[in-house]
């Protein structure tokens, strides 16, 4: 079922592409690097990140630099 959203949401047309439920999808299969990769580019599409802050899905990730980075890049308070 992940494997499947992934492919749906990862879809470049811009009816269908949605990176932030891509990098959440891969967070559920444990896969936190291409959750990582996934989310800058959310972050670059401008979509999906808005509670990116406080949302306890990416809990396992937040002490990741790239994470951090991508807060500082968002002008959140790390």
């Amino acid at each position: 079922m992940l494997r499947t959203l992934i492919q749906i949401n990862s879809n470049p047309s811009p009816k269908d592409y949605y990176p932030a439920r891509v990098a959440l999808s891969y967070m559920r299969l444990g896969d936190n690097e291409q959750a990582l990769v996934w989310l800058d580019k959310a972050y670059d599409a401008r979509s999906g990140l808005n509670f990116i802050k406080v949302n306890p899905t990416w809990d396992s990730i937040r002490s990741n630099p790239r994470f951090s980075d991508l807060l500082h890049r968002m002008g959140l308070p790390q």
